[in-house]
């Protein structure tokens, strides 16, 4: 899911100065930027910890149990 939120967001970044509205075009860098902010962060916490050796056992969606 997270390659495919980059990939869409490399085309919305590229697609977007080939509209011809300039509200379309801002559109579209507004769901690039945002697939680009959101998608990378969970792929880059995998990839460092599978370089760093921690082994994980499941994925799971939703806020941080972390309390201070």
């Amino acid at each position: 899911m997270c390659v495919v939120g980059i990939m869409v967001g490399l085309l919305l970044l590229f697609a977007a100065p080939g509209v011809g509205s300039l509200s379309l075009g801002f559109l579209f860098l507004l769901g690039a930027w945002f697939c680009l902010w959101f998608f990378p962060h969970d792929l880059a916490h995998h990839v460092v910890g599978r370089v760093l050796g921690v082994g994980f056992r499941y994925y799971f969606l939703g806020r941080s149990a972390i309390t201070n």
